[in-house]
């Protein structure tokens, strides 16, 4: 798993806008989409509340990433 080496922060957060691998609305929105993805994947019940709040997590980073954008969410 990879919480331990990259943290619940870094997995359930919105990327850094400064690093270039995200430096755009459309990539920083693809990365969390794709992080949702893989976190939504998931089928540990064990982890169904993590998950649960990984996901909230990400839906808010969404909404941050439009407004640091400028754009609609």
């Amino acid at each position: 798993m990879s919480v331990p080496e990259f943290g619940i922060d870094v997995i359930c957060g919105a990327p850094d806008t400064d690093d270039v691998r995200f430096n755009s609305y459309d990539r920083s929105m693809a990365s969390i989409s794709k992080r949702e993805r893989a976190v939504r994947a998931l089928k540990d019940e064990k982890l169904r509340e993590l998950q649960e709040s990984c996901v909230a997590t990400l839906e808010q980073a969404k909404a941050n990433v439009s407004r640091f954008y400028g754009k609609d969410h």
